[in-house]
């Protein structure tokens, strides 16, 4: 088999030289010039040279040198990278090294005792699972708290009606979608976040149906759940707003993960490991 480069390996210059030559860049790979004897044909007992088939010429010799000198210097910076170069059937056209196989994924990590103490209480008293998180240090403690059934069939229906207020015109049914699911997403944070506070300061509690609804400042017909959100997104910088999304995430994935093993008995007991 010819030996091959990369298309990804050659530079912007390169691939344009090749392009101006008539080299067929679409297969990912150009060969490199190889030394071919004259075809020839058989007329009777007498062997004749006959004229060489058209191709695309072979890229130049300094483009097929200036490419493996950068690969070689890329693979030394990389110290035992490689690679696998295989065609669409599964065939291993080049390799390169040791193709290295990927670690496995960190262990999940285990969820707390009193996480899952204080869930069970929550749950089986029909109150609000909520959970304290510290950050920058301590200096900011937010806490988060699960939502009922009925809110979180407001915050999608509230997705869908704010169309009325930001309308998704001319856009594909897909992207409509994710935008409406990034609102529900949105809902999703605005009626968990239960409490903030500061160091030296009182907690801020939360609470969506105590927000006043203005129709100058969030539009005529605007819900309470509608409010409180443009509320808080005036009101948060994108700092805080980025590390408490982050936060939510991490309370929502720990509450799936205890939904996920309701029907497993041998998480909930004192000394099982998760």
């Amino acid at each position: 088999m010819p030996d091959v480069l990369r298309v990804s390996d050659l530079t912007l210059e390169e691939l344009h030289a090749l392009e101006a030559q008539g080299t067929d860049l679409t297969k990912g790979v150009v060969p490199v010039p190889q030394p071919k004897a004259a075809p020839r044909a058989v007329v009777g007992d007498a062997v004749l040279p006959t004229s060489k088939p058209l191709e695309a010429p072979p890229p130049p010799a300094d483009v097929v040198a200036r490419a493996r000198e950068r690969l070689a210097a890329a693979q030394d910076l990389a110290g035992d990278s490689s690679f696998e170069e295989r065609s669409k059937t599964g065939e291993l056209l080049a390799k390169q090294g040791e193709v290295q196989t990927p670690p496995p994924p960190a262990p999940e990590a285990a969820v707390e005792e009193t996480d899952k103490a204080a869930f069970l209480i929550a749950m089986l008293g029909g109150s609000p699972f909520r959970k304290a998180y510290r950050l920058f240090g301590g200096k900011l403690e937010v806490t988060f708290q699960t939502r009922g059934a009925h809110v979180d069939a407001a915050c999608a229906a509230q997705a869908y009606r704010d169309d009325e207020f930001e309308p998704l015109v001319n856009l594909e049914v897909t992207v409509k979608q994710q935008l409406r699911m990034n609102r529900y997403f949105d809902y999703q944070f605005v009626t968990s976040l239960h409490a903030m506070a500061a160091t030296g300061s009182p907690p801020r509690v939360f609470d969506v149906e105590a927000t006043a609804v203005d129709p100058v400042k969030h539009g005529a017909g605007a819900s309470k759940l509608r409010a409180t959100k443009l509320d808080l997104d005036k009101e948060l910088s994108q700092p805080i707003r980025v590390a408490l999304r982050s936060v939510h995430t991490k309370f929502e994935n720990l509450v799936a993960k205890m939904t996920m093993e309701a029907n497993n008995p041998d998480f909930w007991e004192a000394d099982s490991v998760t």
